[in-house]
This record gives C-alpha cells, structure tokens and sequence, in this order.
C-alpha cells in the first residue's frame, strides 16, 4: 500500500469547512507530527473517533500536533453540524464534489475511520482505526 507506515504521505489540496483551500503539506511542515483523520458523519465509529481524538489532540496541540480531519460527507452541512456539536479544534477539510473521495482513495481507505500519524518530514509512521494505537504512539514520540 502507498500509504502504509513507513511510506511518505501523500500531498492534496481539499476545501476547508472554515472557508479557502487547504494544502495538506502546509500543515505536515508546520507541526512536529501530524494526524489525519478521515470519517463520515454517518458512521458511529468515525463520530466516537473523532471526538476522542480531539481530547488528545487538546492535550497534544501544545506540544507540537497538528489535526487535520476529512470528512466523507456528501454534503458539507452534515460535517459541519457535527464539528459544530463539540469542541473538535483542528483543520476539517470537506470536498464532496470533487476531492475528499479521491484523497481516501489515494491513501487507500476503504473503511471507516482511517488515522494516520504523520512526521515533519513527512513519513507516516501510524495507520489505525484505534484511539489507544494513537495514545500510545504519541506518548512514544512526545
């Protein structure tokens, strides 16, 4: 797979559910380590995720993490009304029609959710479904 660990990730520029357009690079080079998140509002395990990655993501901002979501959705307001019901801080990119699909299909995620921990220098050094993968490893690295 492209995307596994050990693998670079792979660059994409997705529309950002705050407004504008967001390269994922711009937010890899700018964070010691990255997590991606990719989820549908129409999936339970994607929402409880989401949520709990967002706890860890609270405690880990200050330290150098950077959270980028992208959300499935085929409409944009589904994401928002979700991020908009919790206290999600992060980058959430949603691009129904032409975008967020192609990127899950290019990372290789065919269910959901899909977490992905990236590096500075850009190689993925996790790819999970579980929040606990992701607490361990960033207690490993921080």
């Amino acid at each position: 797979r492209e995307t596994s660990v050990g693998r670079k990730y792979i660059n994409f520029e997705l529309d950002n559910i705050g407004g504008g357009k967001t390269l994922f690079s711009g937010i890899v080079g700018a964070s010691e380590y990255t997590l991606l998140c990719f989820w549908g509002s129409w999936n339970g395990k994607s929402l409880s995720l989401l949520k709990e990655l967002a706890k860890l993501c609270s405690v880990y901002k200050y330290k150098g993490l950077g959270f980028v979501t992208v959300s499935l959705d085929a409409d944009t307001d589904d994401c928002r009304n979700v991020l908009s019901t919790g206290d999600i801080q992060g980058t959430h990119l949603c691009n129904p029609s032409g975008g967020s699909a192609e990127v899950a299909s290019a990372y290789g995620v065919y269910d959901l959710p899909c977490v992905l921990l990236v590096n500075s220098s850009g190689t993925i050094i996790l790819r999970t479904r579980s929040v606990d993968d992701v607490l361990r490893k960033l207690e490993e690295v921080f």
